[in-house]
């Protein structure tokens, strides 16, 4: 008899559908809100403003003076109503070690067109900025031949600092040793990474060392997601790329190569036309979890004409019946070439949000993509536009109908 009810058991489980969850228990809280911006006005327009860039989310702020790479305040927040002023600061330390040599971090390159602080991405829930040219300099004045620059990626809960280095043209480096450390009265934590031996390091190449923390209880955040992310596409039932970047802190689903569904009578390439893609999220873990997903589009897979796509496109996050869950998805995009703006120029398309995953949990929802107009009736659309592949690098809304 309890062979049968636990067969039972099991059976009743598997017939449970996936959306077996309220929706509500999967929407963002107000503590998920994310906010970055210049502490006393953009100090180009501002001359007396400082360089102190600001991020504040529900639960934790960072100040950073992007001229000096001096954390001025950083610490836990009750909310985002909270005084950033009155927190302390912290100390971050990026150095090199460059064939038995060793050098730190003394300055930062000065705002331009394509240089100094640079605004990548920001949004209701994720914000992502750098600052370029980091010089480095020995105790004896020499400076490193070296172009640097660090990256901080915040969520609500969750810190990402990103240092990375490559040679500048010139001999290649037999050894290296790279490290970033980051120090409160919590204590310290930091990342390194050493060239292996044998290895030489030349120009052009591009390597980092990544530290993801809790800002709130100050310890380094799980390399490894606790939930995981499945992508399908709809037309065709072909499964899409998923990564997870434990920097970044999220599954990135590649969307390159979908072929956009027109509505009946349509015909591709239009600008009116749908993507649909299934997700399966899943948290096996018996403590609720957040799923960070980044829904991505690179130049090279984007399959309507430029004016169509990029500029107009809007996602939808739907239940496994086809309605609106009304989980907001952050859009970010790029579609300037110009050099300078390094790996971050090109055409790309970034959809970002977050999902909320009760314990035990297994859901299916869709990621739906509008272009310019569905069904003959014109999409409106709102988005944050990088300016790092154009110039200026500062926020820029973009709004398309």
């Amino acid at each position: 008899m309890k062979l049968i009810v636990r067969l039972l058991a099991v059976l009743m489980t598997a017939l449970v559908p996936a959306f077996a969850v309220e929706p509500v228990a999967l929407m963002p809280q107000v503590a998920d809100r994310t906010q970055m911006w210049w502490a006393e006005g953009f100090p180009s327009h501002t001359p007396t403003a400082p360089w102190l860039r600001v991020i504040q989310t529900g639960r934790f702020a960072l100040a950073l003076n992007t001229a000096t790479l001096r954390v001025e305040h950083f610490g836990a927040v009750a909310s985002l109503d909270d005084d950033f002023h009155k927190l302390p600061p912290a100390e971050l330390a990026l150095s090199m070690s460059v064939d038995g040599k060793a050098y730190r971090c003394t300055a930062c390159g000065k705002w331009s067109r394509f240089t100094g602080p640079r605004l990548i991405e920001s949004g209701r829930f994720f914000q992502r900025g750098d600052v370029t040219d980091l010089e480095f300099k020995a105790d004896d004045g020499t400076r490193l031949n070296v172009e640097a620059r660090f990256e901080t990626a915040a969520w609500a809960e969750r810190l990402g600092l990103i240092f990375a280095a490559r040679p500048k043209p010139g001999e290649p480096w037999k050894s290296a040793v790279m490290e970033l450390k980051f120090t409160t009265a919590k204590g310290t934590l930091q990342q390194r990474w050493e060239l292996p031996n044998g290895q030489s390091w030349a120009a052009g190449e591009w390597r980092e060392v990544a530290l993801a923390l809790d800002p709130v209880a100050f310890k380094a955040a799980d390399s490894a997601s606790a939930v995981s992310v499945a992508a399908t596409e709809m037309a065709t039932s072909k499964e899409r790329p998923v990564t997870y970047d434990a920097a970044l802190g999220w599954h990135r689903i590649n969307l390159d190569g979908i072929m956009p569904i027109p509505p009946p009578g349509g015909a591709n390439p239009s600008n009116d036309a749908i993507e649909r893609v299934k997700l399966k999220l899943s948290n096996p873990s018996d403590e609720e979890q957040t799923a960070r997903l980044m829904f991505e589009k690179t130049a090279r897979g984007i399959r309507q004409g430029m004016g169509s796509s990029i500029t107009g496109v809007s996602a939808i996050l739907r239940d496994s019946e086809g309605h609106p869950t009304g989980i907001p998805v952050q859009l970010s995009k790029n579609w300037h070439n110009e050099p300078e703006g390094g790996v971050y120029a090109s055409q790309w398309f970034h959809g970002i949000s977050r999902v909320r995953l009760p314990a035990k949990a297994h859901i299916e929802l869709e990621l739906t993509l509008a272009y310019g107009h569905w069904g003959g009736v014109p999409a409106a659309s709102h988005s944050q536009l990088s300016l790092i592949g154009w110039g200026s690098n500062q926020l820029w809304d973009q709004s398309a109908l």
